[in-house]
Formats: structure tokens, C-alpha cells, sequence
């Protein structure tokens, strides 16, 4: 018997893939060079991060990674509920006005 309780193969496709990109509006970018710099973390540490919880875009191959600002503080706050909240659609939501407004982001 293998030592893990559920292989990737067991799961549904569903649980298998990422979760959905969360949508971004210009003012909510930063760009990867600048995350480093404000947090000091390395690049493929904050690569997976993005890629793990889909609050990256990379538009083609040699473009740079987009990320959500207000996303990251949301990660970095260990607030799942409020991602999934931003990854909705629901940015007027007075739970989420704080990160907006921690990351200088109009809502």
C-alpha cells in the first residue's frame, strides 16, 4: 500500500489544477522586480507563490510577471478568504477595503 493517502491521479481534474487567475485592473500590478525589492524574497520563491495561488499574469513568454498587489498582501496576511473574496469579483466589499487601501490600490 503507498504511503500517501490520495495521489494527484485520484483527485478530480477540478481539484488538480490551479485556482483561477485573479483579475487584475492596472492600478493593482506590480511587477516582479519590484515585489523582490519590498519583500526580499527570491525570484522562484515568489514565482511559485504567484503560480500556486494564480495572482500572476504573464502575458507572453518574455514579458514580464504581473502581479497583484493587493492579492500578495492578502497571501502575505494569511487571508485566504478574503482572496477568494477578490478572485469574485467583489472589490467593493468593505472586508477587502483595507488591502486596497494598504496597497494604494483605488477600489
Amino acid at each position: 500500500m503507498s504511503d500517501k493517502l490520495f495521489q494527484a491521479d485520484d483527485l478530480p481534474a477540478r481539484q488538480r489544477r490551479r485556482p483561477r487567475t485573479v483579475l487584475m485592473r492596472q492600478t493593482d500590478v506590480i511587477v516582479l522586480k519590484e515585489l523582490m525589492y519590498r519583500t526580499g524574497y527570491s525570484d522562484k520563491m515568489l514565482r511559485d507563490v504567484c503560480r500556486k495561488f494564480g495572482i500572476a499574469r504573464q502575458i507572453r513568454p518574455n514579458s514580464p510577471l504581473e502581479i497583484s498587489w493587493p492579492a500578495w498582501l492578502m497571501l502575505q496576511h494569511g487571508d485566504h478568504d478574503a482572496l477568494e473574496m477578490l478572485r469574485e469579483g467583489r472589490r467593493d466589499d468593505p472586508y477587502l477595503e483595507r488591502y486596497f487601501r494598504e496597497a494604494g490600490v483605488p477600489v
